[in-house]
Parts: C-alpha cells; sequence; structure tokens
C-alpha cells in the first residue's frame, strides 16, 4: 500500500508523516522517484504517474509525504485502489500566521504580519480553500484528519487513522507516537541540520493575536466567495510581484543573513 501524508504547507504534514511512519513499518519509494528534499521521502509531481503505474506498493507498504493540490495528481493517486491518502486540514487564519513566521526566517520577509497578509496571505487563503475542497469531498481512499483534532485528542484522531490503513494500535502504541512525535521530539529531529527551520509552538487560535478587523472581514469574505480574477488588490500584488522580479531591490524578501533584512524574533 502507498500511504500519502498529504497537506498544504505549514498544516502539520510533517508531524502526520510522522505519526503515520511510527504507526505502519515501511519502505521509501526507490530513490530514482524522489526529490532532494532531506526531510521525508516525497514523490516528485512529474513522476508520480510513472510510479502509481509500476505499483511496487502492492506489495510492501511505502509512506511518503506530499503537497499534491492538483485535479490531475488527485486522479493519478485515486487511481490505484492501493493507495491511500491522507489530508492533514488546519485552521485557514492560523495557516497564515504560520507561514509568515516560516517567511521571515526561511526567505527573509522583511515586514509586519500586516503586510504580509496583503501581500501574500490573501492568495494563501484562497489557495488553501481550494486545495482542501480538491480533498474533502469523501472518497473512500481519502481520509482527512486535522491539526486541531490531534491537538485536542490525540488518541482518538490516531485511532480513526489506524483504521482507516487497517493497523488499529493498542494504547501501547499510541502512547509511544504521542512521545515520539512531541513537538521538541521532532525539533531535536529536524533541527540537526541547521539549514532547516525550527518548528513554532502550533498554537490553536494564535491568529486572534495578529488579525485586525479588517484582515477578519477580508478573509471572510474569500472563505464565503473565492478571491475572485477582478479581485483589485490581487491585480495590484501580481503587478509588484513582476516589478519585484525585474527590480529584487523592491521585494520584501531579503536573504535572512542579509543585515538590512528586519526580521522579528518568532517564538520558538
Amino acid at each position: 500500500m502507498l500511504i500519502v501524508c498529504n497537506g498544504a504547507a505549514k498544516s502539520g504534514s510533517t508531524w502526520l508523516y510522522n505519526i503515520v511512519a511510527g504507526l505502519v513499518p515501511s519502505q521509501p519509494p526507490d530513490s530514482v522517484f524522489l526529490t532532494n528534499s532531506k526531510k521525508h521521502p516525497a514523490i516528485r509531481p512529474e513522476q508520480l504517474a510513472e510510479y502509481i503505474a509500476l505499483g511496487e506498493f502492492a506489495h510492501r507498504d511505502v509512506v511518503t509525504k506530499a503537497h499534491y493540490g492538483s485535479e490531475a495528481l488527485r486522479r493519478v493517486l485515486l487511481s490505484h485502489p492501493d493507495v491511500r491518502v491522507l489530508d492533514m486540514t488546519r485552521n485557514l487564519y492560523d495557516v497564515i500566521v504560520s507561514s509568515y513566521y516560516d517567511a521571515c526566517r526561511r526567505d527573509g520577509y522583511a515586514g509586519d504580519f500586516r503586510s504580509f497578509y496583503w501581500f501574500e496571505g490573501r492568495a494563501l487563503a484562497d489557495y488553501l480553500l481550494k486545495y482542501h475542497r480538491l480533498w474533502g469531498d469523501g472518497h473512500a481512499q481519502v481520509h482527512v484528519t486535522s491539526f486541531e483534532g490531534l491537538k485536542e485528542n490525540f488518541a482518538d484522531e490516531v485511532r480513526k487513522i489506524g483504521a482507516f490503513l487497517g493497523r488499529v494500535p493498542d494504547p501501547q502504541r499510541i502512547a509511544s507516537l504521542a512521545e515520539g512525535t512531541r513537538i521538541d521530539t521532532l525539533r531535536r529531529k529536524y533541527n540537526d541540520d541547521k539549514a532547516l527551520p525550527f518548528f513554532r509552538k502550533g498554537i490553536v487560535g494564535d491568529w486572534k493575536n495578529h488579525f485586525d478587523d479588517r484582515m477578519l472581514a477580508d478573509i471572510r469574505a474569500i472563505e464565503s466567495g473565492g478571491l475572485g480574477s477582478m479581485d483589485l488588490v490581487e491585480l495590484g500584488n501580481r503587478i509588484r510581484r513582476r516589478m519585484h522580479r525585474l527590480l529584487p531591490s523592491l521585494s520584501p524578501y531579503r536573504r535572512p543573513q542579509d543585515p538590512g533584512a528586519t526580521q522579528p524574533n518568532p517564538e520558538p
């Protein structure tokens, strides 16, 4: 069986991957199909159809992590009966906050959260809404779990994941998974490579400390009707992004080591 731990970026899919990898003894896909990620075995999107056609996972369990968000890739995955997809969801507002701090650390974003929201966050919100609609239609080969559900009742969510995969864990295994996937444990695991960013606390509801009333009204309108192809703010942002490519000095993104980048001090 091929198990794909899928989820939009900053939604907790790394946590999900570690839970599933601890729940199902498995092997990674053949390295010829993998990206260069040092963190997880991830199949290149352009090689996914070829890998699925080979069907080697019909005789052994394979666990991967991915951010597949297109209808074409969904069709490829669900065309094979031995594929299972786990989609990890998280509160939309919290994902945007997490993405902001990730942009500061990884890409040297030099602005505050408000500027990030109006420049990047709105488009991200629209993408995330479409992403989870793609996977949330109740297909028998797809199971949707959530960051908040795992935070609130880890044991129940893990039992549901196990039942979906045909690997119902006993209480001892659940306790071991809870300990092995604690945030401090994952920080130690992934931060051995100093080139990789650390995990934030992942506090549910942290968005309340970041969004103002204008942002809340805007994102609720996006949740209701989408961004729209003629959204004036986004049209202006597209022009700005083109200008940044032509004149990088105008971009709010700086390399983290650039002394000109005034980055916030994210909560560890």
